[in-house]
């Protein structure tokens, strides 16, 4: 069967993010599917409609006008220094995927080629803090509303990465979503949503990435031959600001204690004050530097997720303020695999000394995808 896969895959710095597309497009391929990606720009579409709204300067101070100077500058920077991560050179070497670029009229005009359509996984479905008008073209696109009726449309672990959605996005996506064949959510919240758009045959399922065995990811770093280093070390993996800063700083205090070395990855264009243990790795050095740390810490689900993969020490630095909502995603974790997640505060930081050695099975985990990709194949 010819499958086209919507879901976010143009990041320069979020490992998790590219490395899920990977995994749910091998996974097919290795169950005998012609599987690739489509490659649809989401930004675009954000790009246009910000453009078309203009900027209203009245609304604006002049604190303001100089933290969007100030994250102008970081993100250039920024952008700078990811090519060193060598994200598209992972891309055009290991995704097959479509030679253009899709904005939402493109899909609708000459969809892509396919017997179906996968959306997911990742958090293809948040649109808890968007705006309905600027994000109905996103939306229609990762609710699949292009193609003709012939086509298969299943959702593979999407996320909503929140507990509730507004009123107007539930009866929005409600005809969308009953169109799917098969639905299935990272997340045990997703299902809930799921049946207030009266789909009560959601099911849960793993992340993508915990599809493929540990030793198709170790092939990944291997073949590459990336060096890991000589010391004991723990590893920093860091994406955005919503988080306690000063955990950070008494990591590295700790770490120092017990004779580790700080190897700091961060990622959705965050800086702080501890660039000078900043590493810019490739996808196939971050799974090494994964596979071979003392410790990890992270505030990332898919940093979790390979914690998990490799069998490492981890724990979870929370998000705080305006994306506490994300949590759930650890909690989920938590409960699917039933191994309790450790969650480190500027207080209790030692726990990096108590962590245990995960020891979950991924293979318990069974559901009607593969059934209904056979029955859809026929």
């Amino acid at each position: 069967m010819k499958i086209g896969i919507m879901t976010f895959w143009n990041a320069e710095d979020n490992y998790g993010q590219i490395l899920q597309c990977y995994a749910l497009q091998k996974y097919l391929i290795n169950l005998g599917h012609d599987a690739y990606l489509i490659k649809y720009d989401r930004h675009g579409e954000s790009q246009k409609k910000m453009i078309q709204g203009g900027f209203k300067l009245k609304y604006l101070n002049i604190i303001k006008i100089i933290k969007i100077i100030i994250l102008k500058i970081k993100i250039y920077l920024a952008k700078r220094k990811n090519k060193m991560r060598k994200f598209h050179e992972f891309k055009e070497k290991y995704i097959k995927q479509t030679d253009i670029t899709y904005l939402y009229k493109d899909l609708k005009l000459k969809p892509p080629d396919a017997d179906a359509y996968i959306v997911g996984s990742d958090q293809v479905w948040n649109f808890s803090n968007a705006n309905l008008q600027n994000a109905r073209n996103n939306l229609h696109a990762f609710f699949l509303d292009f193609g003709n009726n012939n086509i298969k449309r299943f959702s593979y672990a999407a996320s909503f990465c929140s507990k509730v959605l507004p009123k107007e996005f539930i009866n929005e996506i409600t005809p969308l979503l009953q169109r799917f064949n098969y639905v299935s959510v990272r997340e045990q919240e997703g299902l809930e949503i799921c049946r207030q758009c009266s789909i009560s045959n959601a099911e849960l399922v793993i992340d993508p990435t915990f599809l493929l065995k540990a030793e198709e990811y170790r092939s990944l770093y291997l073949n590459e031959n990336v060096k890991i280093p000589n010391r004991p070390y723990i590893l920093l993996y860091i994406l955005g600001y919503s988080i306690n800063t000063k955990v950070i700083k008494n990591i590295i205090k700790y770490a120092k204690l017990l004779n580790l070395q700080i190897i700091y990855i961060t990622g959705h264009y965050r800086f702080d004050k501890y660039y000078r243990y900043y590493y810019y790795a490739t996808i196939p050095e971050w799974l090494g530097l994964i596979d071979n740390a003392e410790i990890v810490i992270t505030n990332s689900f898919h940093g979790c997720a390979f914690s998990l993969i490799f069998n490492k020490k981890f724990a979870v630095i929370p998000f705080n303020k305006k994306l506490e909502d994300q949590n759930s995603r650890f909690n989920s974790l938590s409960e699917l695999f039933q191994y309790k997640i450790n969650y480190i505060t500027e207080n209790n930081y030692d726990i990096v000394s108590k962590l245990d050695i995960p020891n979950v099975s991924f293979d318990l985990f069974k559901n009607n995808f593969n059934k209904i990709l056979r029955e859809s194949d026929k």
